[in-house]
């Protein structure tokens, strides 16, 4: 009686699971997750600019992408970083958003293919092998008293000043607004009710999804 394996081998044999390339599966993923929405998120613009860290592995079959493939392709660009550190790629800390990237689009195709043998090639020794330098912190942009000096150089009372205001706590409180329902919008009061507020769902680039965030 044959083992298992063989029988899962065999499948994959006739429906061409085993010999589909890190290509194929990226243009897969990119037709299905990203193109449709790329000018809807940042992130997803993110992605669709990695393919110079994907394509030395273009080639690779999925099923010989396997830990160390991953180790030696980090450790290559890791050293030609590092040989452009005169060059303002330089900035470069590390591959931890590159490696996020290659995660999905691994983690992606388990959903997509039926190749039961396929695992993920990613762990943690990978993000520790491309660390470059330390990132510097970022100062904000405003401190407290910038902030409240820059709303009162726009005018007391003004339709700017009312207009940055509820820009910060709409920023602040649900990030990248939709709107706001109507209703919480009380004119006579003079007041805005941030409450079920529409935003961006990041699962679903593009789809909005009602909050409640008072």
């Amino acid at each position: 009686m044959s083992k298992e394996p063989k029988r899962i081998n065999k499948e994959l044999e006739f429906n061409g699971r085993n010999t589909i390339t890190f290509r194929e599966v990226w243009e897969l993923h990119k037709g299905k997750r990203l193109v449709p929405h790329e000018m809807a998120h940042s992130s997803i613009r993110v992605r669709l600019g990695k393919v110079e860290f994907l394509s030395p592995l273009f080639d690779y079959r999925m099923r010989e992408i396997t830990s160390r493939v991953i180790t030696e392709h980090i450790e290559s660009e890791r050293n030609k970083a590092l040989s452009m550190k005169d060059t303002k790629k330089s900035r470069r800390c590390n591959f931890k958003d590159d490696l996020k990237v290659l995660n999905a689009i691994f983690s992606c195709w388990r959903g997509y293919s039926d190749d039961e043998r396929f695992i993920n090639p990613i762990c943690k020794a990978h993000f520790t092998k491309g660390f470059i330098k330390e990132t510097h912190y970022k100062e904000l942009a405003m401190t407290k008293k910038e902030l409240l000096l820059f709303c009162e150089k726009l005018g007391d009372k003004t339709i700017w000043q009312d207009i940055a205001i509820t820009q910060f706590f709409l920023a602040g409180r649900i990030q990248e607004a939709l709107g706001l329902q109507s209703s919480r919008v009380l004119f006579e009061a003079d007041k805005i009710l941030v409450k079920e507020v529409a935003v961006f769902y990041h699962r679903f680039a593009g789809h909005g999804a009602v909050y409640d965030r008072t």
